[in-house]
C-alpha cells in the first residue's frame, strides 16, 4: 500500500538498521512522515561495503579519490516535529563526516510520495538519494528518472548477496536501479488486553487467532459488543483501505491486473471481488465489528491501535511501528500481537512489499561512491560495518528499555550471503523480550501465500479501492457489482490504458 507506511525512513535506518521485515511498496501517500509508524519508513540502514575492504574504504588508503562532494539525504527527521530521531541522525551524520572528512551530507526532510514526486523530478530538485516504494520501479524507470546503480552495486558488493527475488524486484532489463531496503509481509496485529478484556483468550493465555475472514467478523463482533471497542479497524481513506482490501480480495480468488495480448486490463469486476467488498460490508452491517467513524485515515487507523482501542486490524509490527505506539501513546508493549491473515475461500494470502532507495539520474555519477559509502556506513549492505554493528544494537537496547517486543529471531532477510543476517539474529537473541506465544503464528509461512503488489499503477488502485470501501460502509443495500463495474472501467480508462 501505500504502506501503511510500513516503510522505512533514512532516519529511521539510521537509528535502527534494518530491523523491519514489514513493507516495501505498499503505502499511504498521503500519510505524514512524522506523525504515523508506517510513515516513519521504517527502519534501514546501510552499510559501508567497498569492494573487498568493508571497513578501510573502497581503495586502499591514501589511493582513494578524496575530492571534496557534497550529497542530499532525503527522509530526515525534523528537528522540531521529531527530535529524538532527528538528534540521532545527526550524531550518524557527524561520525560519517568525520570518517570521510571530505564528504559533507545535505539534510533534506522530502519524502516520497506519489503527489509530489513527479513535479519535483521534473525540476530536479530530487535529493540525491531517498526511498520510494517498490510498485513504483516500473514507473520511475520508464520515466528516465532513476539512476543505473548496476555499476556500484557490483563494487559494493551488493548485487550477488542479494536473495534472487528481491534482486529480481529492482531490475529492469538486465540493469540494477535501486538498492532494496527492506521488506514485510503483512499479518494479523491484535491486541491481547482486548481480548483478555472480553474474555476470548485460549485457556493459555494465546489469543484464538480466527481462521477465517468470518470467523474474524464473528470474533470481532463479539469483543466490540462486550468491551465497547473497535473489534476491527477498517481504513477507508489515503490509500490504505485499498491496499489492505488487497488482502482480503486475493483470499476470495480475485485478481486486480492482468495481460491480455500485452495489455494491462482491469480485473477486479468479478464474483470473486464482489465476495471479498460484500465480506468487508457485513464486517459493519452484519456483526457490527467496525468503528462507528467511516472515514478512517492512516493517522487514525494507527492512533486508535496505539491508544489500545483496537483488538484487530491488518498490518506489520516493525520495530519502529512499535517503539512509536510506546512513544506517542504509551502502550503497553506486552499487549503488542501479531498473527497469520485470516484465509477465504481460495487460501490465505499475506501482501509483501517494503521500501528501497533510488538515486535520481539527474544525479552527477560522481556522487555515487559517496552515496553508497553512506548506504554502507549505516547498515544497508550485506556486510554489517562495526559502525553500524554498533547502531544496531543501540537501537535494540533503547527500544527494549522502552518495552518494545523483541523477537529471538529476524522478521525477514533480503540476504543470501553476508554477515549482517548472521550479527543482527545475534543481537535479536541477546535483547529479546518478547512473549513469543503472542508472534508464533505469524512466523508460521507454511500455508500462508505471499503475494506482491499490483505491478502497475498501484497507488491508483488503491485510492479508487478506498471509495469502494466508503460507499459499502455507508450503504447497507449498495450494489457490489455495479459499484465494481464502474470502479474497474475508471481504473482502466483513466490509468492502465496510460500504460499500454
Amino acid at each position: 500500500m501505500k504502506k501503511i507506511r510500513l516503510a522505512k525512513s533514512l532516519g529511521s535506518m539510521f537509528l535502527a538498521g534494518v530491523l523491519t521485515v514489514s513493507c516495501l511498496g505498499c503505502g499511504n501517500t498521503a500519510q505524514n512522515q512524522e506523525t504515523t509508524p508506517e510513515a516513519v519508513p521504517a527502519e534501514s540502514v546501510v552499510k559501508e561495503t567497498a569492494d573487498t575492504s568493508k571497513s578501510e574504504g573502497t581503495a586502499a588508503a591514501g589511493e582513494e579519490d578524496q575530492t571534496p562532494v557534497e550529497i542530499t539525504i532525503g527522509g530526515w527527521a525534523g528537528k522540531d516535529t521529531n527530535p529524538e530521531e532527528y538528534e540521532a541522525m545527526e550524531t550518524v551524520k557527524a561520525a560519517f563526516q568525520e570518517k570521510y572528512p571530505w564528504i559533507t551530507v545535505k539534510e533534506d526532510t522530502w519524502g516520497y510520495s506519489v503527489d509530489t514526486f513527479l513535479p519535483k523530478a521534473a525540476a530536479n530538485q530530487l535529493p540525491d538519494l531517498f526511498d520510494v516504494y517498490p510498485t513504483e520501479i516500473s514507473k520511475i524507470v520508464n520515466a528516465g528518472y532513476a539512476a543505473d546503480l548496476t555499476e556500484m552495486m557490483d563494487k559494493y558488493g551488493y548485487t550477488d548477496a542479494l536473495q534472487d527475488n528481491v534482486r529480481d524486484m529492482v531490475t529492469v532489463d538486465g540493469k540494477i536501479y535501486f538498492v532494496p531496503e527492506y521488506m514485510y509481509t503483512l499479518g494479523l496485529v491484535a491486541n491481547s488486553a482486548i481480548f483478555e478484556e472480553a474474555g476470548e483468550l485460549n485457556e493459555d493465555g494465546t489469543i484464538p487467532w480466527p481462521d477465517t475472514w468470518e470467523e474474524l467478523g464473528e470474533l470481532a463482533g463479539r469483543i466490540k459488543e462486550k468491551t465497547g471497542k473497535i473489534g476491527f479497524q477498517m481504513p477507508t481513506m489515503n490509500n490504505t483501505g485499498g491496499w489492505l482490501f488487497t488482502n482480503i480480495a486475493w483470499s476470495y480468488g480475485a485478481e486486480f491486473v492482468k495481460q491480455e495480448d500485452g495489455k494491462w486490463v482491469a480485473a477486479f469486476n468479478s464474483e470473486e471481488c464482489a465476495q471479498a467488498l460484500q465480506l468487508v460490508s457485513d464486517l459493519k452491517w452484519k456483526y457490527n465489528a467496525l468503528s462507528d467513524n467511516l472515514f478512517v485515515d492512516s493517522n487514525e487507523y494507527y492512533s486508535t491501535y496505539g491508544s489500545e482501542q483496537v483488538a484487530m486490524m491488518i498490518g506489520d509490527m516493525s520495530y519502529s511501528n512499535m517503539e512509536w505506539y510506546i512513544d506517542q501513546y504509551q502502550m503497553d508493549g506486552t499487549h503488542m500481537a501479531l498473527g497469520k491473515m485470516p484465509g477465504g475461500p481460495a487460501g490465505r494470502f499475506a501482501l509483501t512489499g517494503g521500501a528501497v532507495y533510488m538515486i535520481p539520474s539527474s544525479v552527477d555519477p560522481a556522487k555515487y561512491d559517496a552515496l553508497f559509502k553512506w548506504l554502507d556506513f549505516n547498515g544497508a549492505g550485506p556486510e554489517m560495518t562495526e559502525e553500524a554493528e554498533a547502531n544496531y544494537e543501540s537501537t535494540l537496547q533503547r527500544q527494549a528499555e522502552k518495552g518494545v517486543p523483541i523477537l529471538d529471531q529476524l522478521w525477514f532477510n533480503i540476504w543470501k550471503s553476508g554477515d549482517t543476517y548472521d550479527k543482527e539474529t545475534a543481537l535479536h537473541q541477546e535483547y529479546a523480550t518478547a512473549n513469543m506465544k503472542n508472534f508464533e503464528s505469524y512466523l508460521d509461512f507454511s500455508d500462508v501465500n505471499i503475494h506482491a503488489e499490483p505491478e502497475v499503477c498501484a497507488q491508483e488502485l488503491y485510492s479508487i479501492l478506498d471509495n469502494c470501501i466508503q460507499q459499502v460502509l455507508q450503504d447497507q443495500n449498495a450494489d457490489i457489482p455495479s459499484i465494481l463495474e464502474k470502479a474497474a472501467n475508471d481504473y482502466q480508462i483513466n490509468y492502465l490504458d496510460n500504460e499500454n
